[in-house]
């Protein structure tokens, strides 16, 4: 089989700009051609990689933070009875009050637990976290752009604000941020 020499050039042109893992994609689709002797240009066919080339779509590492519908707030590793490594995770949603409260495990690279919950309000950045099943979770937390500061429903507004204000948040019983450097580090170590 041999390809017109102008769609040879246009596709060479075109495979060169692909990410590596559509290029792998046309190779296959180069080989398959040739081991079975079809010409795909026969029958009007493009590759999938060819179509996609126009359709402008950026890589996961290209999407801006901005973009996201939610933000993900986490804790630092611990290690269970059983010796996995868990770490809390709690994402909100930036356009409704839902929030989801879940423990990874990174071992099995799945959730040990996932709570929906809900968020309430309560002023000056202090937002009540309801769970919303019958379950004995619910907490006070402070949120900034970069922290959740997670408190007992104990506390009062004014003592948490006092406990940010005066002392970086000590007596918040989880403290979760937006990069995990303990979880990176893990994944540096494999």
């Amino acid at each position: 089989m041999v390809l017109r020499p102008e769609i040879t050039a246009a596709m060479s042109c075109w495979k060169s700009q692909l990410p590596p893992f559509r290029r792998s994609c046309c190779t296959i689709i180069d080989d398959f051609q040739e081991e079975f002797d079809i010409d795909y240009e026969e029958y009007d066919f493009d590759p999938l990689p060819y179509q996609m080339k126009d359709l402008n779509i950026p890589s996961i590492d290209e999407i801006q933070e901005e973009t996201a519908t939610s933000t993900d707030y986490y804790g630092e590793q611990r290690i269970n009875a059983k010796g996995y490594t868990l770490v809390d995770c709690l994402s909100i949603d930036k356009d409704t009050n839902e929030a989801t409260y879940s423990t990874f495990n990174y071992e099995r690279q799945s959730d040990e637990e996932s709570i929906p919950c809900t968020l309430s309000l309560q002023g000056n950045n202090i937002y009540l976290l309801t769970p919303d099943m019958d379950i004995d979770f619910t907490y006070y937390i402070y949120k900034t752009d970069d922290t959740v500061y997670m408190y007992s429903i104990d506390y009062s507004s004014n003592e948490i604000i006092e406990d940010i204000t005066n002392n970086g948040g000590n007596m918040a019983e989880q403290v979760l941020k937006t990069t995990n450097d303990s979880l990176r580090k893990k994944i540096a170590e494999q």
